[in-house]
């Protein structure tokens, strides 16, 4: 199963990765959808959220939010992007904290400081038993409902 992104969203990511980068920390953002199309992103807010050079956390009641969230909408959490100061790859961090689940995808954005917008210079893997390489998602010309999230819930 390829995923399949808006054209716009590989922008906004690459906006909100450089926005935190500019003050030298990371960034992410979770891909929803109903199949493998993408057709919803959800920013981590402030509260249970951690940004900081060569980290990115979500805590888990932020997580309940989202995922509660999900389920009452029929959406799957299909992806996280972030970020990384310096090249695309799975930190040792990564590959302890991060979804190990069947059929997940992580995705980094390699150089926070000036990213790029083209899904070719970031890193994608998906989880099957282990983290495999994973060419980067089709776009098509759906528009992406946005929303934030935090431990207060969804706005």
């Amino acid at each position: 199963m390829t995923l399949v992104l808006p054209r716009a969203l590989p922008q906004a990511l690459r906006d909100d990765a450089e926005k935190w980068g500019r003050t030298d920390v990371e960034s992410g953002a979770f891909l929803l959808g109903h199949d493998a199309s993408v057709d919803t992103v959800a920013w981590p807010g402030v509260r249970d959220t951690v940004r900081a050079r060569d980290q990115f956390t979500v805590g888990g009641l932020a997580l309940a939010q989202l995922f509660d969230w999900a389920e009452d909408k029929e959406l799957r959490v299909l992806a996280l992007v972030h970020s990384h100061r310096g090249r695309a790859f799975l930190s040792p961090v990564d590959l302890k904290h991060g979804f190990s689940v069947p059929g997940f995808v992580s995705a980094v954005i390699p150089h926070y400081h000036h990213p790029s917008a083209d899904l070719i210079d970031w890193g994608w893997w998906r989880f099957d038993k282990k983290w495999q390489p994973l060419e980067p998602p089709a776009l098509d010309e759906r528009a992406f409902a946005a929303v934030t999230f935090d431990s207060g819930g969804i706005a």
